[in-house]
């Protein structure tokens, strides 16, 4: 397999208050782009949090002439609405000749969001080329880093500051993507009130995989961990303890080519398992739906 390689790797911080005014916080991006010297050519890629996405499994018709139609129709059957408020993303998860049906995995995000985002970004003088699903990225990050994994069950744990993702993959089939959001405060709780919301959270992530795994599926899933948490070894212990299952953290990087200065190896690799999304997103491309 030809490896990808990655040219800039860099995180900025943002407070909530920046997101109110559009112009300033697009000039702010500006100048941590040009700073990073970051190509203007370059594609710009951003991802919408699943919490507040729509989540659909769909079946079309293989003889379907328009398969993208086809999905807005039944994502309107499903939502009992119109779906021109939404903008879809979606993906090919399963193609079966003998049922006729290709299986498909939609996301649907409120247009008024994605409008707001690329006001965000025209004032940064890079337009956004592709807006993602993060669940569909994260996807993307996994599997061109476990290809010898892609035959059996994965269970790969977002643990971030605002919500807890849980993506189930099987053969390369995106199967599901669970939210539990977490308490708005747990930024400014204590240190005690930390660790037990996060073991609150291990605890309803432990009833999630005793009811969507044990019985029902052959050997234990592979189970990776990403995200804002990911770097507290503290927590990773939790987890382990918890759930009573081998947990390895993700690595963005395992099958990716990344030239970056040795003096900085040490930083990027304890930063390596918050980057899964942005690596996943680096992958796509513009007129591309995978």
């Amino acid at each position: 397999m030809k490896k990808k390689q990655v040219v800039t790797l860099a995180k900025m911080f943002l407070d909530q208050q920046d997101w109110v005014n559009e112009k300033a916080l697009g000039k702010k991006i500006k100048a941590w782009l040009q700073e990073k010297k970051i190509s203007k050519t370059a594609e710009l890629v951003l991802s919408v949090p699943s919490d507040y996405a729509v989540m659909h499994r769909s079946w079309v018709p293989i003889d379907e002439k328009s398969f993208a139609d086809y999905l807005r129709w039944d994502l309107a059957q499903y939502l009992g609405s119109s779906v021109d408020d939404y903008v879809l993303g979606y993906q090919t998860t399963e193609t079966n000749n003998k049922s006729g049906y290709i299986e498909y995995q939609v996301g649907a995000y409120q247009k008024s969001e994605v409008i707001h985002l690329k006001k965000l970004f025209h004032f940064s003088d890079m337009p956004l080329t592709v807006v993602d699903v993060d669940a569909f990225a994260l996807q993307n990050a996994y599997e061109v880093n476990y290809p010898e994994n892609h035959p059996y069950h994965s269970l790969i744990i977002k643990a971030d500051f605002n919500a807890f993702g849980l993506l189930h993959v099987y053969k390369s089939r995106f199967l599901d993507y669970h939210v539990l959001p977490m308490p708005d405060n747990y930024l400014t709780q204590s240190e005690d009130e930390k660790i037990s919301c996060l073991r609150g959270q291990a605890n309803r992530l432990l009833k999630f995989y005793q009811q969507s795994f044990l019985g029902t599926i052959t050997g234990d899933p592979l189970m990776l961990l990403c995200g804002d948490l990911a770097s507290d070894p503290a927590f990773l212990g939790l987890l382990r303890d918890q759930l009573g299952q081998e947990i390895q953290l993700l690595n963005p990087f395992k099958e990716v080519r990344f030239p970056y200065d040795p003096e900085y190896e040490s930083k990027v690799k304890e930063a390596s398992s918050q980057c899964a999304v942005a690596l996943g997103l680096a992958l796509r491309t513009q007129g591309d739906n995978r």
